[in-house]
């Protein structure tokens, strides 16, 4: 759902969109610029690009990612190549490091 709040993050002007999950319900925020086109399907759902998003997870956690500043500039072929120490590992170990490092925080 589009807003009629507005608010400028790093130049460009943003609309406020609310995001309702259609699985569990979880509200979240995206602010978007219509100044810049997403080449990713990610965001196809959206009019233009999300410089602020706010994600509200099933287990209390809020994420929140905001864009300081934009640069356009020519990036080589290397700049995308992975780096030789570089680990994959699979989601549910990710999310088993996440739930510990959220059980820390609790025990502080």
């Amino acid at each position: 759902t589009y807003t009629s709040e507005t608010k400028d993050i790093a130049g460009y002007k943003c609309m406020k969109v609310e995001i309702k999950n259609k699985e569990d319900g979880n509200l979240s925020v995206a602010w978007v610029t219509e100044e810049i086109k997403a080449s990713s399907k990610a965001y196809s759902y959206l009019k233009g690009f999300p410089l602020e998003y706010s994600v509200h997870t099933s287990n209390d956690m809020t994420i929140e990612m905001k864009v300081k500043s934009l640069e356009k500039m020519k990036v080589s072929d290397d700049y995308f190549k992975i780096p030789k120490d570089y680990t994959q590992k699979p989601m549910s170990e990710l999310q088993k490091q996440m739930e510990g490092l959220q059980n820390e925080d609790e025990k502080e």
